[in-house]
This record gives structure tokens, sequence and C-alpha cells, in this order.
């Protein structure tokens, strides 16, 4: 399957708000995968959203947003701050598709992202990827154990 990323206007209400229930699934199903609760992400709003400076890209399937990107980009590190796919839409490669994009996004600088460590699935795509863990940390009230990745500029996606 080819997927195509685009990037979408998140200041635009509709648009914040298809990103945002993506988001609100996407993110309800990692809480219960990582047994967290409270979950920080699920917090966020529609207005979080329109108001993220990051630059936020969409996959779509069948004509439907499908899952989002939502990138941080400085000089020499482009940051993966949200990666989400839609629970209907997961296990079709719209999550590699987005993270390949992001590889070729950053072009020479680094590609960072973190994720739990008990969110399996996204470990694996990252490792597979050519990501390598950099180190862990302890977030949140509970805590939750995050896993920080990275990828050095110059590798093919």
């Amino acid at each position: 399957m080819s997927t195509t990323v685009v990037l979408l206007d998140h200041t635009d209400p509709a648009t914040a708000a298809a990103i945002h229930a993506i988001r609100m699934a996407a993110y309800a199903q990692e809480a219960a995968l990582l047994r967290a609760d409270p979950f920080p992400p699920l917090e966020r709003t529609v207005e979080d959203v329109r108001a993220d400076p990051a630059q936020h890209y969409g996959a779509h399937l069948d004509g439907m947003l499908a899952g989002v990107v939502s990138l941080a980009c400085g000089e020499d590190v482009v940051d993966i701050e949200s990666l989400v796919v839609a629970p209907a839409c997961q296990r079709r490669g719209i999550g590699a598709a987005l993270v390949r994009f992001s590889i070729t996004h950053a072009g020479r600088r680094r590609l960072t992202v973190s994720t739990g460590v008990g969110n399996l699935p996204a470990v694996a795509l990252y490792r597979s990827l050519g990501f390598a863990e950099t180190g862990r940390r302890l977030v949140g009230p509970q805590p939750l154990e995050v896993a920080a990745f990275v990828r050095p500029p110059g590798q093919p996606a």
C-alpha cells in the first residue's frame, strides 16, 4: 500500500478537530497498553492542536485522515512530538509511512522521538527504522518510564 503524507493546516478548526479525534482514540489505546492513568496526552484539547507550533503532516486512507505526525524542526534536530494512527487504520503501514516521511523530512538533521517503554509496537517500529535508544526517564505522576530514541542523519529511509 502506498501512503501519501501531506502538510496539514492544523490551525483550521475542522482539521484540528480531526487531528484531535485521532489523537484521543490512539492515546486512549496507548494509555490502556501502558496502564497509565492519568495519561497527560489525553488532556490536550483541540485548541492545543491549533496553537501547537509544530508542523503537522497527515496520511490518508480511503480519503480519510488515518494518521498524523507532528514535527518540531530545529537547525540540527527534528523531534517527532507526536505520531498517532487511528486504531481502525493500524497495521496497514500508516505509522511506518509517517516515520519514513519524518526521516526524509529531517534530511541531514538528527531525528528524535520518545515513547513509553511498554509501547512495544512503537518501540519495534522505531528500532526497525534505524532508531537507537539513548536513554530512559520517568515522567508524570505515576511515573511512566519513557525511552528516548535517535536516528542519526544520512541513513536511507
